[in-house]
């Protein structure tokens, strides 16, 4: 049974190929495993267990002769049972032709249909699984963020911190207006984030009793950038992660908010942004801001805006203090992630065939690549969330009704349960090989939009 994975052989730079590497080898196992065990419960041999594709590199047989291998080419993997004539679970009507009833059960073409819809079910199935376990065990061992205006963490280092906040401080109220939750307090705080705010703050001190003091605290370097995204148009200016704004246009900033309103008022018209990176010289940077998708949380959809393609760094250094969450808790909220990346995911495809969306955000395999080096470099909790999220959207591709995923498979095995046998060999045949050519399709469009940030961005010499 074959996995359908868009995602790349290898990534240019050592931090993208294990992150990826590694999201990849997980995903595709559970996949594929999936399959493998539930096939091995309904009495159905597998042969050959795959992780990738290709040339083998290394592989052995279990006590029961299945060959489990991995090969070359990290574009996805199979588990082939027998009787199939392919990667994709094709029958072999010759083969079933030559075999006793017996032998015939222990295939999957020969298996009932229950079986056989377990069976084919069952990947995606464990790729929910495997997101719904991630972010349990996520939860019972970090639980959630706090609403409470108590400060978790406040690092070394940090403009808070440098500002007289502590870890443990409770903040009482800014500029005199009282503060009760944790969201208040930062919303407080990015309101006109270049003026100092007057902090109330509660705090133990030396002697254990409660104490209150007052911290004068201004945030700098507002226009700091933590993110550029690959091939938008501040990529292809050079722009990089770490430079500071310091004008736009020749109009000094203060803050993010003013480097927004001014992309906005650009109506699209190329800007200058003069960029300091560390202890360079201050240099201009040209670019034309575009309209940019971005999803949209509440409706699952995407949102069009007009953007350059950078997110702010604050470089606050506060975090807010985590509570505890039950075992019911954590499981409620891990059985919702897959129904919420669903969502997700469905809305962004409606917007596209209704043509809302080009599909530009679409990545293909140096796409997903990127991502996962990203998600790396920002730590092991973000990049165990990619993780979860990829797993519930492999699993979803993978349900399609497309002739040669599993989602074609089911459509299959639900006509054959309505006429009371399977469609003729020649008809399903002609049909997976059309699946084929639209998956095809779809990897080479979405391949092409990472090819496009690719090579724009080699193109502008950075």
């Amino acid at each position: 049974m074959e996995s359908l994975l868009a995602i790349p052989l290898i990534g240019p730079f050592l931090g993208v190929i294990l992150p990826f590497l590694l999201v990849l080898g997980v995903v595709i196992f559970v996949h594929e495993y999936g399959h493998y065990i539930v096939g091995r419960w309904c009495g159905i041999y597998a042969e050959i267990f795959s992780i990738g594709v290709g040339p083998e590199i290394v592989g052995w047989n279990d006590r029961r002769g299945t060959r489990w291998r991995i090969c070359w080419v990290p574009l996805g993997g199979y588990v082939k049972f027998k009787g199939d004539s392919n990667a994709a679970s094709a029958s072999d009507a010759e083969e079933l032709a030559g075999l006793s009833d017996a032998e015939r059960r222990s295939t999957l073409g020969g298996a009932p249909l229950w079986a056989r819809s377990a069976t084919v079910a069952a990947g995606p199935f464990a790729n929910f699984l495997l997101t719904i376990l991630m972010i349990f065990a996520i939860g019972l061992a970090i639980g959630r963020p706090s609403n409470e205006p108590v400060i978790g963490e406040a690092k070394a280092g940090g403009q808070a911190y440098g500002g007289g906040i502590r870890t443990g401080d409770r903040i009482v109220s800014v500029d005199g207006a009282p503060i009760a939750t944790y969201g208040a307090f930062t919303r407080a705080m990015l309101e006109r984030p270049a003026e100092p705010k007057k902090l109330i703050v509660e705090r133990t001190g030396p002697d254990g009793a409660a104490q209150k003091a007052d911290v004068d605290l201004s945030f700098t370097q507002l226009t700091r950038i933590a993110q550029v995204t690959p091939g938008g148009p501040a990529a292809l200016a050079c722009v990089k992660a770490g430079d500071v704004i310091h004008k736009v246009d020749g109009q000094t900033v203060a803050s993010f908010e003013e480097v927004q309103q001014a992309v906005q008022r650009s109506e699209g018209r190329e800007m200058t942004l003069s960029i300091r990176r560390g202890q360079e010289p201050i240099f201009d940077a040209k670019l034309q801001p575009r309209v940019m998708e971005i999803p949209d949380p509440a409706t699952g959809g995407v949102e069009k805006r007009l953007l350059i393609g950078v997110s702010a760094d604050f470089n606050i250094g506060l975090q807010p203090t985590y509570e505890a969450l039950g075992f019911g808790d954590a499981f409620l909220t891990a059985l919702a992630a897959p129904w919420r990346i669903a969502k997700t995911t469905f809305g962004y495809l409606g917007a596209i065939f209704a043509g809302e969306s080009d599909g530009s955000s679409l990545r293909g395999p140096l796409g997903i690549a990127e991502i996962s080096g990203e998600a790396a470099s920002q730590g092991l909790l973000t990049f165990l969330f990619l993780m979860a999220s990829l797993s519930t959207a492999i699993g979803l591709m993978n349900l399609f009704p497309i002739p040669i995923l599993d989602g074609g498979h089911l459509v299959f095995y639900a006509i054959e349960a309505v006429r009371g046998r399977p469609l003729a060999q020649r008809t399903m045949e002609a049909a997976m090989a059309a699946g084929f050519v639209a998956i095809i399709a779809l990897l080479v469009f979405a391949t092409s939009n990472d090819a496009t940030r690719f090579f724009g961005a080699v193109a502008s010499g950075c």
